[in-house]
């Protein structure tokens, strides 16, 4: 399955906030992103979006494991948002920092930065 210029995977997701999947760019197969699409009619990932955007346009990216925006659109009626699909999900991310001091540092950096896009 083809999505422009980006080749269906597989599932990540799918849930009520709408429909993830991991494609791949046509012309590079390392190349990997997480397209997330909304529900019909739905717009719940405009916010996401303007969140992204914030996060990234402010650097914030380069500290932390969040996906970089690529892009949002509508095709066919639906809303979806294409980001860089990373490996890791927080969970993974903060297990990997040792348990105390460092953890609570790091998980109140990261909600920090968070709150400074919203």
């Amino acid at each position: 399955m083809k999505f422009g210029d980006y080749i269906y995977v597989r599932p990540l997701g799918q849930g009520g906030q709408g429909m993830v999947g991991l494609y791949r760019h046509k012309d590079d197969p390392n190349d990997l992103y997480a397209i997330k699409f909304d529900p019909v009619g739905a717009q719940n990932i405009l916010s996401e979006c303007l969140f992204m955007r914030n996060f990234v346009s402010k650097g914030k990216h380069l500290l932390t494991r969040a996906p970089s925006y690529t892009l949002h659109n509508v095709t066919g009626g639906r809303r979806h948002l294409i980001m860089q699909y990373l490996e890791d999900d927080l969970d993974d991310y903060l297990c990997k920092v040792p348990q105390g001091e460092a953890r609570d540092f790091e998980i109140i950096r990261l909600a920090e930065q968070m709150l400074d896009c919203i």
